[in-house]
């Protein structure tokens, strides 16, 4: 049998929700000695027995609190870099509400002295740590994921306390980010019968379909199969002639993550290309 919350139950959850957006608008307006039982019934519009039935604790009101700010922040950061990828990331730091972002990392400094708040604080870690590694297409584990996001968490805070200018920070993750894909493979989709001409050549100057390394001033990749999909659909879609995926090895080559998406610029070596293998869809 089907249950139906009834309109208790839903003025209840509205209720305990009311109370929780107040305390994460008091945390980011004001920071941790801002959120009180009192100030937050306040701001809520609602009685103070309200926040004592919903939150026995202070304690427990600033963790939630603390943990809806990190659940925000992380869809935020996953749905900015889908978008635009990491080269843009400092600016839109910069760009994001500073009460906000000051809140969110006095809370993670405070962590340190509240095991309470340790678990939440790693979850932020872990969430960016996810973010960057399906960014780069390599294992959240990976060493070189965790230096990209030390890095950019380094960079966020220097700026947010600070308010030094991004030019450095931005150049910094930039060659964070190169570091990052160095020895990860890459892809690029090409039609067989230019990979035929390439090796007669000694070299792939194709940058996507219709253009060329001249025309671009790089050579269009994809960290993935995901993204390679991607392409396939926005530019190969209507192609019959056979295609291949080049797996190619970045080591030694320039590649910059631009837009989210790898671009080789120069030539690439027959050598770099580990394999040519048949695309299929």
């Amino acid at each position: 049998m089907t249950q139906h919350r009834g309109p208790a139950q839903d003025r209840s959850r509205r209720r305990r929700a009311t109370l929780l957006d107040a305390a994460v608008h008091l945390l980011t307006d004001g920071g941790f000695a801002a959120v009180t039982h009192r100030a937050v019934a306040r701001h809520a519009g609602l009685p103070l027995a309200a926040t004592t039935y919903y939150f026995a604790s202070r304690d427990q009101l600033i963790a939630e609190a603390f943990a809806t700010l990190v659940d925000r922040e992380l869809g935020t950061l996953r749905d900015w870099i889908a978008r635009h990828g990491l080269p843009g990331l400092l600016d839109q730091i910069a760009a994001a509400d500073r009460t906000r972002q000051l809140g969110l990392w006095e809370l993670y400094v405070h962590a340190g002295r509240d095991p309470a708040l340790q678990a939440i604080a790693r979850r932020w870690t872990d969430g960016c740590l996810h973010i960057l590694a399906r960014t780069l297409g390599l294992p959240p584990h990976d060493t070189r994921v965790r230096l990209l996001s030390t890095t950019v968490s380094t960079l966020w805070l220097e700026h947010l306390v600070e308010q030094r200018p991004l030019d450095d920070a931005r150049a910094l993750l930039a060659q964070a980010a190169e570091t990052a894909i160095m020895k990860h493979m890459i892809h690029h989709l090409a039609l067989r019968t230019d990979w035929q001409h390439a090796q007669s050549a000694g070299e792939y100057r194709i940058s996507t379909l219709g253009r060329t390394l001249d025309d671009e001033g790089f050579i269009h990749c994809s960290r993935d199969m995901d993204q390679l999909r991607t392409v396939h659909a926005t530019y190969y879609r209507d192609v019959t002639e056979p295609l291949l995926v080049l797996d190619i090895d970045p080591t030694g080559l320039d590649v910059r993550i631009e837009n989210g998406y790898p671009h080789l610029y120069g030539p690439l070596p027959l050598s770099a290309v580990t394999a040519a293998r048949p695309y299929t869809p």
